[in-house]
């Protein structure tokens, strides 16, 4: 891991990496292949597929948790942090004023 580098980024790398992976599993010259030997390279494939699945959710857990954290105020009107009062509750203030 680079100092640059993001714990997202790294995530994804190694995701690809994975994924990539499955092709050494499914790329076989099929021809001198028995039965056995294609169960176990597709066993290998789904063993990848389903290790990605578990690094995928627990990312999304630790983002979810992460970006529920930092709850911002934004107007919806001009999607600026600066401003504590957006356009339409000053509308409203003035309407009932």
């Amino acid at each position: 891991m680079l100092p640059w580098e993001s714990k997202e980024l790294n995530t994804l790398k190694d995701m690809r990496h994975q994924l990539t992976s499955i092709w050494n599993h499914t790329e076989l010259e099929m021809d001198d292949v028995s039965r056995f030997e294609i169960i176990a390279e597709l066993s290998k494939a789904s063993s990848v597929v389903s290790n990605l699945l578990g690094v995928m959710d627990k990312e999304l857990d630790r983002l979810i948790e992460r970006d529920a954290q930092v709850i911002k105020k934004v107007c919806s009107h001009c999607q600026s942090e600066k401003i504590t009062i957006c356009e339409s509750c000053l509308d409203e203030m003035a309407n009932d004023s």
